[in-house]
């Protein structure tokens, strides 16, 4: 450095220019991110320096395709391979991008340890469009990983018993119809109801109610046929689906349900607490083409069951009475809705008389439709 006659100092020679790529590096190394470039024909990988760190496995043993893929989870849905080699995408000249998560095994498929992955990069086509090249980034998502699968839990799952939840069941039931539509079976949808359910919340409280919820969860699944589901309806009520079942299926299944609530009194912390089931059922598609249908016919059929001395399962019948009585309530419930909407109501006070004075005792208010 130098400085003129006014005293003012220059800086000598030229300035140090910063090298963009090994900035870029040291970002992605910072933020635990590795690099890799994989050539399909020699099925070689290249891994940046960082990429131990990041995967916890030395990069040598990575090295190529197919060493790669020996240290994926067998389990998982996808793979970089997936995403490069069985696309029917074709390269324009700009590369092909893809983004996956897979469960990645840093000692190999038999050893414990296990982390998830994210892949994101782009494959780069040859003169027939197809992969020749991939340049990729991978980074370690295992929090995230943890807090999506718990918001996908809460999302499909009930919290308590650990089941599909109202909503995803009903998906569910949609996917069953669907099936025995298109194969021409049929299938059945069951809501059992535990009794005494709001009996015990009175007499001992929530904390117990929840216990025998619980209790009767655990009972039914380990009596499900595999491939039929089971969730939680309602507070206390469960949804099951059986696949490929008939009314001759249903009685054998109904009364499996109810004799695994007979066997014994469920233990709870304040004594032993007797829980009996109320089963209502329906024959799918033949009684109903939509789940919403599906589980009002099934509440039906639960209601008539219920009003009978003690446990035991009533199947859905059409009836024209109960369809009459359906379409009046529904008129009803729209003639009042546009009644209130339109303000057509209104008070009416109608004086009570006392027989001996004829004079007004009190009054009863009326709501009249004009």
């Amino acid at each position: 450095m130098s400085s003129d006659s006014s005293g003012n100092h220059h800086r000598s020679g030229n300035p140090k220019v910063a090298d963009p790529l090994g900035s870029a590096l040291r970002a992605m190394e910072a933020a635990g991110v590795a690099t890799y470039n994989w050539v399909i024909d020699t099925d070689e990988i290249v891994w940046s320096s960082n990429a131990a760190d990041v995967m916890g496995c030395d990069p040598g043993e990575i090295a190529t395709g197919r060493a790669f893929a020996s240290y994926l989870d067998p389990d998982n849905f996808t793979s970089r391979y997936d995403a490069v080699m069985r696309t029917t995408v074709i390269d324009d000249g700009d590369g092909v991008p893809f983004q996956i998560e897979y469960k990645f095994r840093p000692e190999g498929r038999l050893g414990r340890a296990s982390l998830w992955l994210e892949d994101h990069g782009s494959w780069f086509g040859g003169k027939d469009g197809r992969p020749v090249e991939v340049f990729g980034t991978v980074r370690r998502i295992d929090a995230r990983h943890q807090r999506d699968q718990h918001l996908s839990f809460l999302g499909n799952c009930d919290p308590l018993t650990g089941m599909m939840n109202r909503g995803r069941l009903s998906e569910a039931l949609g996917e069953a119809m669907s099936v025995a539509a298109r194969e021409g079976t049929v299938c059945a949808f069951l809501i059992a109801a535990i009794n005494n359910l709001s009996v015990v919340n009175e007499a001992y409280g929530f904390e117990v109610a929840d216990e025998v919820v619980v209790n009767m969860a655990r009972r039914l699944r380990q009596v499900v046929r595999t491939g039929d589901a089971i969730g939680r309806y309602s507070g206390s009520k469960f949804g099951l689906i059986l696949n490929s079942c008939g009314e001759e299926d249903l009685a054998i299944a109904a009364e499996r349900f109810l004799s695994v609530a007979r066997e014994s009194v469920i233990e709870t912390e304040r004594g032993p607490v007797w829980a009996l089931l109320s089963i209502g059922a329906l024959i799918l598609p033949t009684h109903a083409e939509d789940p919403n249908t599906a589980m009002a016919r099934a509440e039906e059929a639960l209601a008539e069951a219920r009003r009978r001395p003690s446990d035991g399962y009533v199947v859905y019948r059409p009836s024209p009475q109960r369809s009459s009585e359906r379409a009046l309530n529904a008129r009803s419930a729209t003639e009042t809705v546009r009644c209130l909407r339109e303000g057509l109501f209104r008070l009416a006070f109608q004086p009570v008389i006392e027989a001996k004075t004829r004079t007004p005792v009190f009054h009863e208010a009326l709501l009249r439709m004009v």
